[in-house]
């Protein structure tokens, strides 16, 4: 992987020629904005898939089982609890392209 000298673009910028590189990130960016469509999809029938489950079936006890066609629908309760953790220091890879937020 080359690098060259180009037009300054920000002070802490290096140039890399990568053309194998550059097309996985271009795939990729395609990719996240079909998943974003497909997730905006999705939301509306999730909504009304956990509606219908808590309006018709949430008198069930925990552990219920309900059989909707090839689809199992099981109630399961969760007990409260505290969680706490300590997160370790890293490096974060951020990646966006000209013109993104």
């Amino acid at each position: 992987m080359a690098t060259k000298a180009v037009s300054q673009l920000a002070i802490d910028e290096t140039q890399v020629d990568d053309a194998e590189l550059e097309a996985n990130l271009e795939k990729r960016r395609e990719l996240k904005a079909e998943m974003s469509d497909l997730n905006a999809e999705l939301a509306p029938i999730q909504k009304a898939i956990e509606g219908t489950i808590v309006e018709r079936f949430m008198d069930l006890p925990a552990g219920s089982v309900l059989r909707v066609g090839r689809f199992r629908v099981e109630r399961k309760e969760t007990k409260p609890r505290s969680v706490a953790f300590e997160s370790q220091a890293g490096l974060r890879i951020v990646i966006t392209a000209d013109g993104d937020e």
